[in-house]
């Protein structure tokens, strides 16, 4: 069967209308994001997923697990595991799992304690301490991107999105 007339001659143009047709869509669909730092790092991330911050207490030289649920706009700190006498320090009764229940839009971490914190996400763990000496404290947040800036960092290398 012949194509006829106009289609005939826009029906080699169809691949470019569809590829002009999913930039603009990719330029448009927001990705949900796990910022750390200033925009430095950042994990692709959804409602539901979660993520620990690890880090030793500095009176009392235990270690800390901080668990945080990620929601739509913020995340949800539910569990804290440690020693009793930290948990005490904290406030929280119980080794239980939700044995807290606090919301964040973000986490600030003083610089200087840089060296004894990690963030562990979709099984990739972050040291923090390569972050000390930038600014006064690091920032841990939510943040929309737009998808064709999330492929352009993770294919071109700028930033280490994962």
């Amino acid at each position: 069967m012949k194509i006829k007339g106009y289609r005939r001659r826009l029906f080699p143009l169809y691949p470019f209308f569809l590829l002009i047709a999913l930039c603009a869509a990719a330029y448009f669909i927001n990705l949900q994001t796990l910022m750390i730092g200033s925009n430095d790092v950042f994990f692709a991330v959804k409602p539901g997923d979660v993520f620990i911050h690890k880090f030793v207490h500095s009176m009392y030289d235990v270690e800390v697990k901080e668990k945080f649920l990620i929601g739509s706009d913020g995340f949800t700190l539910f569990h804290v595991e440690t020693s009793d006498s930290a948990l005490e320090y904290y406030a929280i009764e119980g080794r239980h799992e939700n044995n807290v229940n606090r919301r964040f839009n973000d986490i600030l971490i003083p610089s200087e304690s840089m060296g004894r914190h990690s963030i562990e996400i979709n099984n990739h763990i972050l040291n923090l301490e390569k972050f000390s000496g930038r600014s006064r404290h690091i920032r841990i947040k939510l943040e929309k991107m737009p998808l064709v800036s999330y492929l352009f960092y993770v294919f071109f290398g700028d930033r280490n999105g994962r």
